[in-house]
């Protein structure tokens, strides 16, 4: 009987898996490298303000339409300052500071627009949309915290 001591047994080596791991690790890098994340996430969350500010636009529109041609109070008149949109109502609109717009007390929230809607990365404890009357009873919502859209995103009816 003779036994066979120069078998070769089949498989892989250590060192051709790790050499096939890497090739994959440098792959999926320029591929990661390429999709550029960032950049996408800021293009949904820029989308995502266009929705939004249209929303605010088309209640106000909605409002006016409904109200024989009479705008919500408290929009700042042409020619003013646009001032931000609450994010909640009543005195957290006003105190401490005065300068912000409560949709809820002008009408136009839940009757026209469900939720005030807040911008996705706003820092402010408000929505981050701004709000102004632009000529002929017409206004304007501003988004000004875009991140891939420039400039600011802005809807006027």
């Amino acid at each position: 009987m003779k036994k066979n001591i120069l078998t070769k047994d089949q498989g892989f080596t250590l060192v051709e898996i790790l050499i096939v791991i890497g090739i994959i690790a440098v792959l999926a890098a320029i591929v990661i490298v390429a999709m550029n994340p960032a950049r996408l996430f800021g293009k949904a969350r820029d989308t995502e303000r266009w929705t939004e500010v249209n929303g605010i636009a088309n209640a106000i529109t909605q409002y006016y339409a409904d109200n024989a041609g009479v705008l919500p109070t408290g929009i700042p008149a042409v020619g003013g300052t646009a001032i931000e949109i609450c994010a909640t109502t009543g005195t957290a609109c006003t105190d401490p500071t005065p300068d912000l717009y409560d949709m809820t007390t002008a009408g136009v929230t839940p009757n026209y627009l469900p939720t005030v809607p807040v911008d996705p990365q706003s820092t402010s404890p408000n929505t981050g949309y701004f709000i102004i009357q632009a000529s002929n009873y017409r206004v304007t919502v501003t988004a000004t915290s875009t991140e891939q859209q420039t400039p600011d995103i802005s809807v006027t009816q």
